[in-house]
């Protein structure tokens, strides 16, 4: 996926992932300034989005799960790096089921 970057004090075009299956990104931002932003555009399915757990000091504490509703948008975050983030690739993992999503990383 691809990692959009905000500028100060102005405008960037995003772009936007189809939201299928097992995506990854690159975590290569200031830790916790990074976020999802999920579009669920099914208007009768719920979307499960799972940040899988990386390597990190505080991968213990798993997962995150969260179920975006059909017609909602969320943002997810700001991410904790050393709880999402594979120390090794430098990515993080992200799976998705039900309902169509879009995807949408933000950098801070």
């Amino acid at each position: 996926m691809t990692v959009n970057k905000a500028k100060r004090d102005n405008a960037v075009v995003c772009t936007v992932e189809a939201g299928t299956g097992v995506q990854t990104f690159d975590y290569n931002t200031i830790d916790e300034s990074t976020a999802i932003i999920i579009t669920n555009t099914n208007v009768s399915e719920a979307a499960e989005v799972t940040v899988k757990a990386g390597n990190g000091m505080r991968s213990s504490i798993g997962d995150l799960v969260v179920t975006v509703a059909a017609g909602d948008t969320v943002i997810l975050g700001p991410l904790d790096s050393m709880r999402f983030k594979d120390m090794s690739t430098g990515q993080v993992t992200i799976e998705i089921s039900g309902g169509t999503t879009t995807l949408n990383v933000i950098a801070l």
